[in-house]
């Protein structure tokens, strides 16, 4: 399986959120559509392209702490192994070593939310809009690292090794900051340091009046519920929108 495709699968299944791919460097935005190729959301436009507008708001800033599976760590703070770093500034070094055949990290001191306002009434106008396909995806959510470090490799018992003075790396573990930290280990995708998005969270408009519409929670959709257009249900064994559907 090619790397953005389990990066993807891998962050969806423990995260409930789809990767920005590539992470940090491509602009995604609230309002941005399109499907998932090869487990990518791959951007097909913007919904303003269909002259659907809307409003949005910023949620609470949190960190995102991410690893795709269990972890062992080594800190060496002046070629000494050590339980916690010091507050000092010697050299040192933070290794995380990996299990399994699949390295996916995700850090990020702060992550800034952008959250579409009334999605209902996006999802009504969308479903009202000529040329509009059910099969499409919408970003409703986009969270951004500022700054963030996402490493990732295919390959069993990777490690990931981090270099910078003691003290860095002390706040760095405790999700202060990334300033001084630095990866010096070599890996298929490494980002350290930069701002941009690193999650979304997406949605389908449910066709009007189609009882069928979407599984939801494992049932079909009630009758009550058909007014709810906006599904967010996944099918978390695709990694594909490819399908022949109106």
């Amino acid at each position: 399986m090619p790397l953005p495709q389990r990066y993807n699968r891998i962050l969806r299944r423990h995260t409930l959120h789809f990767a920005a791919w590539s992470p940090i460097s491509d602009p995604y935005a609230v309002g941005d559509y399109g499907l998932l190729r090869n487990g990518v959301f791959q951007k097909l436009g913007h919904i303003r392209d269909f002259g659907v507008d809307f409003g949005t708001e910023q949620g609470h800033p949190v960190a995102f702490d991410f690893s795709s599976t269990q972890v062992s760590t080594v800190r060496m703070q002046a070629d000494v192994e050590v339980p916690v770093f010091q507050n000092v500034d010697v050299a040192a070094t933070l290794t995380f070593q990996f299990e399994g055949d699949f390295l996916a990290l995700v850090k990020s001191p702060v992550v800034n939310v952008e959250i579409m306002r009334s999605t209902q009434a996006v999802a009504r106008r969308l479903d009202a809009t000529p040329g509009w396909k059910h099969r499409y995806r919408v970003v409703w959510k986009v969270y951004s690292g500022a700054p963030a470090l996402i490493v990732s490799s295919l390959g069993r018992g990777t490690k990931v090794e981090l270099a910078g003075r003691a003290s860095a790396l002390r706040k760095f573990e405790l999700g202060d900051s990334m300033v001084g930290v630095r990866v010096t280990s070599q890996h298929d995708l490494k980002i350290e340091g930069a701002a941009g998005p690193i999650a979304l969270d997406l949605f389908r408009v449910r066709q009007s009046g189609a009882l069928a519409a979407a599984p939801l929670l494992g049932g079909l959709v009630d009758r009550e519920e058909l007014e709810d257009l906006v599904d967010g249900s996944e099918d978390w064994t695709s990694d594909s929108d490819d399908r022949d559907e109106a």
